[in-house]
């Protein structure tokens, strides 16, 4: 049987499309990875500038590393992003909207001799939808460059979505106290990202939410974790501001 140039270079052209598809999908949107799949932030001393309010995607992806923050775990892959605040005051730094389980740290120093001065793993106000997602508030001072390391829980990797807006007030009045209850139908602060409604209570419905999710979506064990625990120790809970990550969040009865 003789066989047909045609057919065999269209064979080839849909295989080399489907290569290129395969590989523009690993790298979505407006991700900073340039040809070659290196991260052009991977190391600090190229760290990418962000301003305030500006919105800020990339990703880890091919990025390496040989830190490790203090809220996370095995995470050592990590790009840099660098803040510089005009103004004296507090900020709220966000990866809401990242499609994994980040970590997020805010360093002082110079690449050479950082010191971590936050650090945040699961949390924040992100809300329903974006439960692994890092945030953290922090009173930061003008004109004093701050280093931004993102990175994921347990080697996690991904494109992440960074904001970083001025808040009012200050970080330690945002924070309940210890053992501080919320009236009923409160929305509080710092709520627990499976506490649907913000009431400072994790029902039952809201736990077995919160472990199917990390079963079945790839959702954070930590936080599913957490929120079955708050629930079998009785609902409610409280924000821990001198804890990290998941163990913000702990029973009223601890």
């Amino acid at each position: 049987m003789e066989s047909n140039p045609a057919k065999k270079i269209s064979v080839v052209v849909i295989l080399v499309g489907l290569f290129l598809c395969l590989n523009m999908a690993a790298f979505p949107g407006d991700a900073d990875v340039p040809k070659g799949g290196a991260v052009s932030n991977d190391n600090c001393e190229n760290a990418i500038p962000v301003s305030v309010d500006e919105e800020v995607r990339g990703t880890t992806i091919g990025a390496t590393g040989d830190l490790k923050s203090d809220c996370g775990r095995e995470d050592y892959a990590d790009v840099w992003h660098m803040f510089t605040p005009e103004s004296d005051g507090v900020y709220k730094i966000s990866l809401c909207g990242s499609d994994f389980d980040t970590t997020l740290s805010v360093f002082t120093g110079s690449c050479a001799v950082l010191e971590e001065i936050s650090c945040n793993d699961d949390g924040g106000s992100c809300g329903s939808g974006h439960w692994g997602a890092s945030e953290l508030v922090v009173e930061l001072t003008e004109n004093i460059p701050y280093l931004i390391r993102i990175a994921g829980h347990n080697s996690a990797m991904g494109t992440y979505e960074l904001k970083i807006t001025e808040e009012s007030g200050s970080v330690e009045g945002e924070e309940p106290t210890e053992g501080e209850e919320p009236t009923e139908g409160e929305v509080i602060e710092n709520a627990h990202p499976d506490d649907e409604n913000g009431d400072g209570v994790i029902t039952e419905q809201e736990a077995a939410d919160a472990l199917s999710r990390w079963q079945n979506e790839g959702g954070s064990m930590s936080l599913a974790l957490r929120a079955y625990y708050i629930h079998l120790s009785g609902g409610k809970y409280w924000y821990d501001s001198s804890a990290f990550g998941s163990e913000c969040w702990r029973p009223m009865t601890e």
